[in-house]
């Protein structure tokens, strides 16, 4: 035995030394440099001009990007009065995400702080605004909009100018309106989680779109028949245009024309394990609207947004009005009032959305929105027939550069296990190669676990049994952290037959590395692989150590280790020095031994996978089983059969003479619940106001 160590600890260090090239060759690897502004505004002398010829995608990023660069520039932290919407902000941070910008910020309403999230205890909020607008309306401003109303006949001219601060704050203000709490339990620095803004795109549209779909001029139908007609008129490359629409026919009890609107977003951000608390879909109203003669009376001029069935998530087609017929349930309302005089052309229109809404929202792809008259929506004309009158509301469609009046959904999210009161957050990493983990909102500390791979088992030469690969090591440790941290996390990949086990790991990205839990051991011919040792946390174990195979004319293998975790090393392969049968594999975090000389198997520890079985000459040796918390080894095989593969994570693989079983892979995982900061700061250094 003493001769056996010596030369496991041999090869060991020859194996770590290369592994150690590796990582340090990986460490100076060079990684593609980012987009920068003036690499996309290069010849454009402003935000509109750079984005002609782009795609919307382009145009989300390049906006995105001046937005960053400005307020970059600013001497934050930065206070901003928002005439319009009675709000105070006091911003944080404002920086560049995939598709937009995220802002952290304080508010208040008269006065008064606001709070954030489901009891308005958080004082900084993090608002996510995608595809962000840039330009504002300006009288005086030099970038012109023109159109001719299509209903009217009406030539309209729009004058914006390109602010995105203003923009921004626009939104931003809106938004706080929308989901801020007026109340004094307000925790100070507690971070909140997510209020995400989405904003169609504009023509030409890449992932979403908004339009209006019209069954109109139908001469010969009461409005029962009409409803139940299929389109035939539809338009998406509009700034200012109908929101619903009614219109009756000088023919008695006849009308002619009904219309509905979409508003399609790319909701695919929201994280697929978030919960959705509350969502409002806001229009801003453009052109006065009518109820003539008070066409429709107070039932039917309810305006409803409803599900909208589309035939295309960039384009709306005649087709979408007679496809969106079925979608009655209601989401939200708003009553415009008998003369419309509630539909408000200077601000924002909302309509909170109940939990159908809430539902219909997407977190992997595009949520779709419409609008109908409650006379519509319900097929339930109450109003009286008058000659030739017009129910007609507006609203503006998103611009070609995307203005701070376009259509948006708001949407407030949270990882549900990081919310007050909810479970304890665990997220596994499993796949192998690199992962970057972006800390939640309002955590502030991790517990941080990772398992190395385990070794492959051995092949035994011609008439002899291999030796079992050793399990994977373990670490963990507890980590303090700040919300938006990064947190880089390598999976060692499962293990071929005679390859040690790679070092599953979590490092920030300064680097500094959290944990290290280095993989099993393997050996050639009939020597057993050392367990892996988990060489950096608070807590480690090692893993088992994989089983020794006869040798001169026996094939029996030995068992492979099981993996360590936090109930201690991993048990070790069954050693097969002087019988005729194959050994069991080690238990997992702590589990007992494989047989010596026997094919039994070792019991699993807490939450792990147990050994593997060894081939008794018969039957073939079984896999170490998966667990949670550790693999077992996989079982030796025997009379020229393969080793069984270790368990998940960490097991190693069992030995044998045709062919080594393979190690399984490691596995890292991170545990979190919300948080208090430790530390508290304050936001006031120079004010901008903003009036209309």
């Amino acid at each position: 035995m003493h001769r056996r160590q010596n030369n496991k600890s041999v090869i060991f260090s020859v194996i770590i030394f290369f592994v150690g090239v590796v990582f340090l060759l990986t460490l100076y690897r060079q990684e593609p440099p980012q987009k920068q502004l003036s690499d996309l505004l290069i010849g454009a002398t402003s935000i509109e001009q750079s984005l002609l010829n782009k795609t919307a995608i382009e145009k989300a990023e390049i906006k995105s990007l001046a937005i960053a660069d400005v307020f970059s520039k600013q001497n934050l932290n930065i206070h901003i009065n928002n005439a319009k919407y009675n709000i105070e902000m006091g911003i944080v941070s404002v920086s560049k995400i995939n598709g937009g910008i995220e802002i952290k910020t304080r508010a208040w309403k008269n006065g008064q702080q606001l709070g954030f999230g489901s009891d308005g205890s958080v004082d900084i909020e993090r608002f996510n605004i995608y595809n962000p607008p840039v330009l504002v309306d300006d009288p005086n401003g030099n970038i012109i909009r023109e159109w001719d109303n299509p209903i009217t006949g009406e030539h309209v001219v729009r004058k914006l100018r390109e602010d995105p601060i203003q923009a921004i704050s626009d939104s931003l203000a809106h938004a706080i309106s929308v989901v801020g709490k007026e109340g004094s339990n307000i925790i100070p620095g507690k971070v909140g989680n997510t209020t995400s803004t989405f904003y169609p795109n504009a023509d030409a549209e890449s992932t979403s779109v908004d339009g209006t779909a019209r069954r109109n001029g139908i001469t010969d139908q009461g409005f029962t028949a009409l409803r139940a007609g299929t389109g035939n008129t539809s338009v998406d490359a509009v700034a200012d245009y109908l929101t619903v629409q009614i219109s009756s026919l000088s023919t008695t009890d006849f009308w002619t024309t009904i219309g509905r609107s979409f508003f399609l977003f790319d909701t695919s951000a929201i994280p697929d394990g978030d919960t959705i608390s509350s969502a409002t879909l806001s229009l801003y109203g453009s052109t006065a609207p009518t109820n003539d003669s008070t066409l429709l009376n107070a039932t039917d001029r309810v305006v409803h947004v409803v599900a909208a069935t589309t035939a295309s998530n960039t384009a709306i087609a005649n087709s979408d009005f007679e496809g969106t017929n079925g979608n009655t349930t209601s989401f939200g309302s708003k009553d415009p009032g008998s003369d419309f005089s509630s539909w408000s052309t200077s601000s924002y229109n909302d309509f909170t959305l109940n939990a159908s809404g809430i539902a219909n929202i997407s977190a992997t792809g595009v949520s779709k929105f419409g609008t109908r008259f409650e006379a519509d929506r319900a097929n339930s004309l109450t109003s009286s027939w008058q000659a030739s009158k017009n129910a007609l509301i507006w609203n503006y469609f998103a611009d070609q550069t995307g203005t701070a009046n376009d259509p948006k959904l708001v949407v407030v999210h949270a990882d549900t296990c990081a919310t007050p009161g909810g479970a304890r957050c665990t997220e596994s990493f499993t796949t192998p190669g690199y992962t970057e983990w972006t800390v939640p909102a309002s955590v502030y500390s991790l517990d941080v676990a990772c398992w190395g791979a385990g070794g492959g088992g051995a092949t035994g030469a011609t008439g002899q049994g291999g030796g079992g690969g050793g399990g994977g090591g373990f670490a963990s440790t507890t980590q303090s952290v700040s919300p938006s941290d990064v947190i880089r996390v390598y999976v060692a990949p499962s293990t071929a037959l005679e390859v040690s086990g790679a070092t599953s790991t979590a490092s920030t990205t300064a680097p500094t590395r959290i944990v290290g839990a280095s993989g099993g051991q393997a050996l050639l011919a009939a020597i057993g692989g050392l367990g892996g040792r988990g060489s950096v946390g608070s807590i480690t174990a090692n893993g088992g150590d994989g089983g020794d195979a006869t040798t001169g004319t026996g094939d029996e293998s030995g068992g492979g280790g099981g993996a360590g975790g936090w109930a201690g090393a991993g048990g070790a392969g069954g050693d097969c020095t002087s019988t005729t049968v194959g050994c069991g594999g080690g238990g997992g975090n702590g589990g007992g031994a494989g047989g010596t000389n026997a094919v039994t198997a070792g019991t699993a520890g807490s939450n792990a996978g147990a050994g593997g079985t060894g081939d008794d000459g018969t039957t073939a040796a079984t896999n170490g089983g998966d667990g949670s918390h550790g693999g077992g080894g996989g079982g030796g095989g025997d009379d020229g059969r393969a080793g069984a593969n270790g368990g998940t994570p960490g097991g190693g693989g069992g030995g044998g003479e045709l062919n080594g079983g393979t190690g399984g892979a490691g596995k890292c995982e991170i545990a979190y619940e919300e948080g208090t900061a430790p530390t508290t700061s304050t936001v006031q250094d120079e004010e901008i106001t903003f009036f209309e």
